[in-house]
């Protein structure tokens, strides 16, 4: 009824394997570094993944884990470089520490409603990613859990999460947290210096933060966009806020741009209250 410990540990000419139902446990690095291991069926029948079970199994390009599977061990697809896809079931709680680290391949995950804790380093080096939804049903996020995903460029944390770990988005450097004012999310955004969206905020001309007041961090937040820009960077910010730094409407966000929002901000601190379609008139 169960896959052994070290089964098949560094079995190199393993390029496939069919599970066969009845068994309902995958032991501690039962596949690790089964590194020509292309494709694998687990049948519904299994309820755990062990510890490194396919770990360094870097021939795995996709793998649907079942609804019957209740725990994913730690390490589990822990460098699974060529990993493009995979399917988390409803039925897991918690995303494992290392679970997922050093996966390059992923470009997309979908976190499960069921999940409540992301485990420590989970995503780590996940440099493929460039999107995630945190669901509301996580409450916490561990040290490091996307330490590394260099490509990440927006991450949605719900008002559920009280708990982010040290690290959790080290060398994410063109990151957005998108989330709601108030929340711990924010609140971690603003001690970390990582760049904060309210995903209820309107964007309008101008407003970058959806402050509904046009103003020096506006300003600030067009200028270093396009410093960013200039030198092959990311923006670093979401496309309604490119759509609201766009003040001349041309699709391009430039010095003009810039201008024309320092104008405006002028213009209202002297009592000059123009509309937009008056200063870009001038």
């Amino acid at each position: 009824t169960s896959i052994g410990d070290y089964a098949f540990y560094w079995c190199k000419k393993l390029t496939s394997i069919n599970i066969p139902k009845g068994v309902t446990s995958i032991g501690v690095k039962a596949f690790q570094r089964c590194r020509n291991l292309e494709s694998i069926e687990i049948p519904n029948s299994v309820t755990s993944i062990g510890d490194s079970a396919f770990y360094r199994c870097t021939g795995l390009t996709e793998i649907a884990i079942p609804e019957s599977v209740i725990s994913i061990g730690n390490y589990a697809f822990d460098s699974c470089t060529n990993l493009t896809k995979i399917t988390i079931p409803d039925s897991i709680t918690s995303i494992s520490d290392y679970a997922f680290r050093g996966c390059t391949g992923l470009k997309t995950i979908t976190i499960p409603e069921s999940v409540t804790t992301v485990g420590e380093n989970a995503f780590s080096g996940c440099t493929g990613l460039t999107e995630i939804t945190i669901p509301d049903s996580v409450t916490s996020i561990g040290d490091h859990a996307f330490d590394g995903c260099t490509g990440l460029k927006t991450i949605t944390i719900p008002e559920s999460v009280t708990s982010i770990g040290n690290g959790t988005f080290d060398t994410c450097n063109n990151l957005i947290i998108r989330g709601y004012t108030g929340s711990f999310a924010e609140t971690y955004a603003r001690e970390h210096n990582i760049r904060f969206a309210d995903v209820n905020a309107t964007y309008t001309c101008g407003d970058l933060d959806g402050s509904d007041n046009i103003d020096s961090t506006d300003i600030f937040y067009t200028m270093l966009y396009i410093a960013n820009v200039a030198v092959g960077n990311d923006g670093g910010l979401t496309d309604e806020q490119i759509a609201a730094a766009d003040v001349d409407g041309n699709g391009t966000v430039d010095s003009t741009d810039s201008f024309y929002i320092m104008y405006y901000v002028a213009l209202h601190g002297a009592g000059i209250h123009q509309t937009w379609e008056e200063v870009l008139a001038k």
